[in-house]
Formats: C-alpha cells, structure tokens, sequence
C-alpha cells in the first residue's frame, strides 16, 4: 500500500476539512418552497466520502450485526410496502430508507477519520465548539427581536419558531434542544476536572455549558427537558456540585430575562403547559399501538402512519412498534444497547486521560435516548455523530495506545492513516 497522498491520489487534509465542515453545519437546515428542508450537512459530508473513498475503512468493532439488521428492517418493509401497496411513497422512499443510508454513510466516513484518540479528541472539540458558538449567536437573535428579522430576511430562517420558541437554524425547536443536549453531553459532562487546562478554557467551557443549558430551556421542548435531567442527575451523581452550580447559574439568567422585558412569566407558563400537544401525542401513541395490533411482528410498513394519519410519532419506539413490529423493536433495541456495551468497554480500556471523553459520549448517548421518547430521533444527524464517536472510542481504546498513558495530546502509535496526514 502506497502510503503517500500524492502517488494513491488520497488527500486526507481535504477529507479533514469536508468532515470538520460538515459537523460545524449540523445545526444548520434551510427551508425550500418544496416541503422539506436541506441540509448543508449532508453536501459536505458527501464530499467527504467521495474525497475519502480510498481509505474508508469498516473498522472492527465499529460496526455489529445491529447495522446490518436496522437496514434489513427498513429493507424488508420497503419490499413488503411495494408488494401490498402495488407502489412506495415519496416520503417512506427519501425521506425514511434513503434518510437511513445517508445516515449509515456518515457513520462510515466519522469512524474512518476517527482511528486515534487524538482525532476523536478533535471531533469532540470541533463539534462542542461549533454548536456552541452557533448557540451563542441564536440567543443573541432570540432575544434581539429585530436582530432576528434582519437575520430571517437575509437567510429566510428566524431563531425563533412561532415567535415564540428557540429553534436555532434547525428550524425545528425539538431537534435544536436535542443538538443542545447532545453538546452539553461532550462538552460538560465528559470534562475532566484533573485534565491540566488554562483558567482561561475552563471560563469558556462553563460559559459555553450555561449557554447550552439556556439555549435547551428556552426551546421549550419538554422532551429536550427531560433529556437535560437526566444529565443534571448523571452529573450531580459524577461530581456532587457540578450541576446544582449550573442550574443555579441558569436560573439567574432566565429571571435576568424576565425582568428586562426578554420574555414574559406568562409566556413561559404557557410554552410550558401546553395541554393541547400532550394531548395530541397521548392520541398519536394510541393510534400506533393500534396499528401494531393490526400486524404486531412487522408493523403496518414503513411510512404507513404518516400515510394513514398525516402525522409522525413523536416517540422513537412507538414509531418502530408501530410500523416495524416486534422485529423491528427489537432491532432498534439492541442497536442501542450495543452502542452503551461499546461505550462501557471503551470506557475499561481507555487510557485515563481519555475515560472522561467517553463518559461525555456514553452520556450524551443516553441523553438522546431518552430524548427519543418525544420525538422520532432517529434521523438526528448528531445522534449518529455521537455513536461514531463510541463506536470510533471502543475500536480505537481496543487497538491503539498513546505512547504516555493519559496524556490526551500525545501521539499514537498505530495511527492507520497515511504517514503526514494532518494531526
């Protein structure tokens, strides 16, 4: 194998740069005037895997039965659908089973690049910093009405959904507070109180943490909620007076918004309270369960509720239930399961100074199932970003070693890209 970049045509710096791209536009979609929205994302992370196409690798211990089941499953009910239904939505077609093989696609190209910790320890940083600069910047348009309308006429996007509710340039308020949850995960909860850090970064990393936990209240999205609580218990159980301080810190500025006028009591209570929506998803949930019933092993196929009822589930293992079955739950199960077993055996291996890194990761895995509870998750573009990362955490603690154990920017010894590949 010729390891030079120039003789094998390989140009990791490029590859680099499309894949950092790529994950900086994460919280980014734009709205078309064809009924979805696009994903600048994806562009980038299509370079990528074109750029990157020699040396994408299906790595051991990346990669489990549980993939290849996933997409059987999706498989499967595409098959099944077009011999019931004599034809495939649009929707079930692009949005679901292409969606999917996106998907796994950007998984490929994450646990490629991914192959020591010092670039897994890249991917973390750039990702944590990326959003929460993004963030930063939308609680500014948030809280700048007119700001923001200067914003939404040059973009065609406004940081605030209905008025009312941050939604980012994610449009969609639920997915932005999952992102959010996400990066507090990484950024927050995996850091390392022994790591040797400048005052000057620790400042930042708790300002960037306070942003984020702002950013996800303001969301008002109960499940984006629920997901940070269950940070907040994990934290408070790691480092007994880590979340009391942030929450505490959080509370203060949101009263600070209050009283200058940024957002009303009422208009908060109201977000909050919104017996409507809890209502409507209690009546979604049972009309799944119903559709489970009429096919409880395969599920009524996929794209079938949104066909019959012109509405999603908003909870993960509903939607499999209900249009998979129980070989479809169970498929959906234990794909995430894997991903916790990866991350609590990378977690064993890991050189000390990387255990901190994969306990942000295991964390903001289980944060984004728990968000899954209320919304269909498992399209969030992060998500898969997050389980690259274990799975690239349990295939690299497993075969590669730094040369000092627990310094996080020592270099590797068995690094499988091309011998002068950027660090």
């Amino acid at each position: 194998m010729v390891s030079g970049s120039r003789a094998s045509g390989w140009r990791p710096g490029l590859f680099r740069f499309l894949l950092l791209a790529g994950i900086a536009l994460l919280q980014v979609q734009i709205p078309t005037s064809h009924g979805f929205n696009m994903a600048p994302s994806d562009a980038c992370l299509a370079l990528a895997l074109v750029v990157g196409n020699p040396r994408l690798r299906i790595r051991r211990g990346v990669f489990s039965p549980w993939h290849v089941a996933l997409l059987g499953v999706f498989t499967a009910s595409i098959f099944l659908g077009a011999l019931r239904d004599g034809g495939l939505s649009q929707y079930a077609v692009l949005n679901k089973f292409a969606g999917l093989l996106v998907l796994t696609a950007l998984y490929l190209a994450f646990t490629s690049y991914a192959d020591d910790w010092p670039r897994l320890e890249e991917m973390r940083r750039f990702f944590a910093l990326a959003v929460s600069l993004g963030n930063a910047l939308m609680l500014l348009l948030f809280f700048v009405p007119p700001l923001d309308a200067l914003w939404a006429g040059v973009l065609g996007s406004s940081a605030r959904y209905a008025h009312l509710r941050l939604c980012g340039m994610l449009i969609d308020p639920n997915a932005y507070g999952g992102l959010l949850v996400a990066t507090f995960a990484v950024l927050y909860v995996g850091q390392d109180r022994r790591e040797r850090t400048s005052a000057g970064r620790r400042v930042l990393d708790n300002l960037a943490a306070l942003t984020l936990v702002l950013g996800i209240v303001f969301t008002f999205s109960r499940s984006a909620w629920m997901a940070l609580a269950g940070l907040f218990a994990f934290s408070l159980f790691r480092r007994s007076s880590s979340a009391p301080k942030l929450a505490l810190a959080a509370a203060v500025a949101i009263a600070l918004s209050v009283a200058v006028g940024a957002i009303s009591v009422d208009t908060m209570a109201g977000l909050a309270n919104r017996v409507g929506t809890v209502s409507d998803r209690v009546e979604i949930n049972e009309d799944a369960f119903r559709m489970f019933a009429e096919n409880p092993i395969l599920g009524g196929g996929i794209g079938a509720f949104r066909a019959r009822h012109e509405v999603i589930i908003h909870n993960t293992t509903m939607w499999f239930l209900a249009e998979f079955g129980l070989v479809g739950l169970a498929v959906f199960i234990g794909f995430t399961i894997w991903f916790f077993d990866k991350g609590w055996k990378s977690l064993q291996l890991a050189p000390p100074g990387r255990r901190a890194l994969v306990v942000g990761l295991i964390a903001a895995h289980a944060s984004l199932v728990i968000f899954s509870m209320g919304i269909e998750a498992l399209y969030q573009r992060h998500w898969w970003l997050v389980l690259a990362m274990i799975g690239a955490a349990h295939h690299v603690s497993a075969n590669v070693r730094d040369d000092v154990r627990g310094a996080p920017g020592s270099p590797s010894t068995r690094s499988r890209w091309p011998a002068g590949s950027p660090p």
